[in-house]
């Protein structure tokens, strides 16, 4: 068994510390005047077992210092023994009420209630993080270890939402390591997935390929839902590279897919949350990016009616953008003005990322069509809701439904 200073010279490390620095920054007991410091030989007397730490609150202060777990050391108010929170709930209930949690976030995202979802997300961070530091994994590591991959996907997605595209990025970088250590296909192909599209939204084609393909290999050996997530991605970085066949490939392998699952919304036991109104939504807008905008058209009788079947509100706000961006493809001014209006008066409650779309479409048609009435009248009309058409440049960022 392991000493406790085998745990302090851990967490020292962790942090980058030297035993001087340590030693620097220690708490002293109050019985010895409290404060600060004492000698670096007395750290290396607590590190190698010859020197105990006595006073109960000077190893919180150390804990606390390190950030290290309190139940590492013994101080977390639980029942190692049988699992039980001392006047709380049993360990395996409070994690099925934060995988509950996790689920109602994902279900609030599809149906477009960002700030209730974020409220949820912010309350599970803190039951979370009281988790990290406080309670042992009491045998379920792996378990805790997939609910933290999985609530690290879903700040990614939200932080995407509100356009800090840099902080998804390091979540979805947390999620990775997370899926590593556990080395499941599923975890590794959504993790893989989600580097993947970052990079798409980058522009970076090539490593966005390269994650997305890593990913497609991952998902042959996870549930079939995965397959049908990854390839829908994996579409749309296909167009995105001007590949025509094998975006329509891998869509096509998407929904092939999707038909062999029992729902529409793809839900299997490692929590998939996808549609296969969202397949189309991805073959809708890859479509654009190859430069078939009457294709995207002709697909929108479909799209719709599964939407409404699926009641997947989100993805169905998003779709006016795909339309209005097919109609200034083809120069139809009033029609895409039509579908620009309806999106931009749906963006305010799907947050500043999908703003940042409207206002790409928006900086086009002014461009190309600024003494249209109908422009004008959009921008005026834009600009009673607060909306400044003057200078739009610096909200252009890729990306659409699937996000």
């Amino acid at each position: 068994m392991r000493h406790l200073g085998e745990i302090i010279r851990e967490y020292r490390q962790r942090a980058g510390l030297t035993q001087a620095q340590l030693a620097a920054r220690w708490p002293k007991s109050e019985r010895f005047g409290g404060g600060e410091g004492v000698s670096w030989k007395y750290i290396q007397d607590i590190e190698h077992g010859r020197k105990r730490i006595e006073d109960p609150e000077t190893l919180r202060k150390v804990c606390r210092l390190l950030d290290i777990p309190l139940w590492r050391v013994g101080l977390s108010d639980v029942d190692p023994f049988n699992g039980t929170l001392l006047s709380s709930l049993p360990f395996r209930q409070c994690m099925e009420l934060m995988e509950l949690t996790l689920r109602e976030i994902w279900l609030l995202r599809k149906a477009a209630l960002l700030e209730e979802a974020r409220r949820t997300l912010t309350c599970l961070q803190q039951v979370l993080a009281s988790f990290e530091k406080e309670i042992p994994p009491l045998g379920d590591e792996r378990r805790f270890l997939r609910l933290l991959s999985d609530y690290f996907c879903a700040q990614g997605v939200l932080a995407i939402d509100a356009r800090h595209y840099e902080q998804a990025r390091l979540h979805y970088q947390r999620m990775y390591q997370l899926a590593s250590q556990l080395n499941e296909p599923a975890l590794l192909a959504h993790a893989l997935m989600n580097l993947g599209v970052e990079f798409d939204r980058q522009g970076d084609t090539q490593r966005s390929l390269a994650f997305l393909e890593q990913a497609r290999d991952r998902s042959f050996e996870a549930p079939k839902a995965w397959g049908v997530l990854v390839h829908s991605y994996l579409s749309r970085a296909y167009a995105r590279a001007g590949d025509a066949r094998r975006f329509q490939q891998a869509n096509d392998t998407a929904l092939r897919l999707s038909s062999s699952l029992a729902t529409d919304f793809l839900e299997d036991a490692d929590h998939v949350y996808y549609t296969v109104g969202q397949i189309l939504a991805e073959r809708s807008a890859g479509y654009l990016l190859i430069g078939q905008p009457r294709q995207t058209l002709a697909l929108r009788q479909e799209i719709s009616s599964v939407l409404q079947r699926e009641r997947s509100v989100r993805v169905a706000f998003w779709m006016p953008l795909d339309w209005a961006r097919a109609y200034l493809l083809l120069g139809e001014v009033e029609a895409c003005v039509s579908e620009l209006r309806v999106f931009t008066h749906q963006a305010a409650t799907m947050g500043a990322h999908a703003l940042g779309q409207a206002h790409e479409v928006l900086e086009m048609l002014i461009e190309n069509y600024r003494d249209v009435q109908v422009v004008r009248d959009l921008q005026e009309e834009l600009k009673d809701q607060g909306i400044d058409t003057r200078d739009i440049s610096h909200a252009r960022q890729r990306g659409g439904p699937g996000s």
